[in-house]
């Protein structure tokens, strides 16, 4: 095999990104990947998840209009069919990733890397042998890998997020643990999959703040949701010991026993770069990652790192950005990851998302705020699709009217939450946006309501 201008360590968001960058650029790009085409993200995490969390979101529907008479069908949701149709839809989208791969003329290469020089790395292959490589740049983006937790008195296996999805039936309870990366949303998720498919399931947050930066009334309505469609959640909670099937937990409150015949950690995820070699190559680690600045950069010209492996966020939307920032500096230009406007989802019922400041940010930098609120429930959209409960809070600049942050509860957030980073990343004002003029009914009528509403 020839040698490369740029090869990419890794095939999930940040490594697709880049190297798909790269061949627009016009070089010559060959991707490692130690699995299937897609990474965690699409065969083991992101994916999966969301897959089964639209079964369920679709399976609600279909009780709105059952309640209706429109459809005339009382089943409950059959959790080894909606796996099959998961296992079905990740092996069709890591497939198409490889042909996508191919397509390009990228050469694919299943194995580990590890860098033998800050130019050259070794490719253990996985069907036997091993293959030298040398290439002008390098992009690792090796990702994260599970480190589940041990917890006290507690024998069995304490189950990753992939490891959950792969259950055969649900779980009779489930403790389910936060405390991630991401704070709480990854916990959120898995935990009103499994009570949809009628676990009795228990989230055990153990700090103050489960969603950073995300505005606190908004969490507290999100909790509430969650509650009432049977998920328990224990904010500033610990786990004192596990004792059968059951969780002693302690909160600020009280002690208390619940079930817990499966234990679930959905983000217990850290930067994985074990056997890559990067002593070889001279690349610093801090904090767990691969050190990089804002241009995704290492300390090693010609080696960069993007996305999970890098500890900082640790999101499969911001290793995208990164990847292709990678791959243009790494050919020559001067690129940098603009990654202020990062807007951030969770996809229960309802469902939450948020970008740039809340209200407490904005206070610690010392600006003054206002606010403007919108009832996304009202919404003629939202009525005639069955949902009832949402709203839209918008965050300005008290001086010069600039959108600071924007925080949605309810249907179609996370699709409206795209519009929202659209408006930071351009700097726009609150006046400039309550001057769109959206399709009428349409959920994102609620955006422009909200900066109508501004005092």
């Amino acid at each position: 095999m020839e040698d490369k201008d740029v090869i990419v360590i890794g095939s999930g968001p940040g490594g697709h990104a880049a190297a798909l960058r790269a061949v627009e650029l016009g070089a010559r790009v060959a991707v490692v990947e130690g699995g299937p085409a897609g990474g965690n993200c699409v065969n083991f995490g992101c994916i999966p998840n969301n897959i089964m969390l639209e079964t369920v979101r679709f399976g609600l529907e279909l009780q709105e209009f059952s309640s209706s008479g429109i459809v005339q069908s009382s089943d409950r949701l059959n959790f080894s069919r909606a796996s099959a149709r998961r296992e079905r839809l990740v092996a069709q989208m890591s497939g198409g990733l490889r042909n996508q791969f191919d397509a390009n003329a990228i050469d694919f290469i299943v194995g580990r890397a590890r860098f033998t020089a800050p130019t050259s790395i070794t490719v253990s292959l996985e069907d036997g042998g091993s293959l030298d490589l040398s290439a002008k740049a390098f992009v690792i983006a090796t990702g994260a890998r599970p480190e589940p937790p041990s917890l006290p008195g507690f024998n069995g296996e304490v189950l990753t997020m992939d490891q959950a999805l792969r259950l055969t039936e649900p779980p009779p309870s489930a403790l389910v643990l936060g405390g991630g990366p991401v704070g709480l949303g990854f916990a959120l998720e898995q935990a009103f999959v499994l009570a949809s498919f009628g676990s009795a399931v228990t989230v055990v947050e153990p700090g103050n703040d489960p969603l950073p930066g995300a505005d606190s009334e908004m969490v507290d309505y999100l909790v509430q949701g969650l509650e009432a469609a049977g998920v328990r959640v224990l904010i500033n909670a610990r786990v004192d010991q596990i004792d059968g099937d059951e969780a002693v937990l302690t909160t600020s409150e009280e002690t208390l026993r619940v079930s817990a015949a499966s234990v679930i950690a959905p983000d217990c995820r850290r930067p994985y770069f074990e056997g890559l070699g990067l002593e070889e190559a001279g690349a610093q680690t801090s904090s767990g990652g691969v050190s990089v600045d804002d241009r995704c950069a290492t300390n090693v010209s010609g080696i960069y790192a993007v996305g999970d492996v890098t500890g900082v966020l640790m999101f499969s939307h911001a290793a995208a950005v990164q990847g292709r920032v990678a791959a243009e500096n790494a050919l020559g230009l001067d690129s940098r990851a603009r990654l202020r406007a990062l807007p951030r989802a969770v996809h229960t019922e309802p469902e939450m998302a948020y970008v740039g400041l809340n209200e407490q940010q904005a206070q610690e930098k010392g600006i003054e705020v206002r606010t403007g609120f919108s009832d996304l429930g009202a919404s003629f959209h939202a009525l005639a699709r069955g949902q009832r409960e949402g709203a839209v809070k918008l965050l300005v600049g008290a001086k010069h009217g600039e959108i600071l942050g924007v925080h949605i509860l309810g249907p179609g957030a996370a699709e409206l939450i795209g519009q929202a980073a659209l408006l930071l990343q351009l700097d726009n004002t609150v006046a400039e946006l309550a001057d769109i003029t959206h399709w009428h009914p349409s959920l994102a009528e609620a955006l422009v309501d909200a900066a109508r509403r501004v005092s």
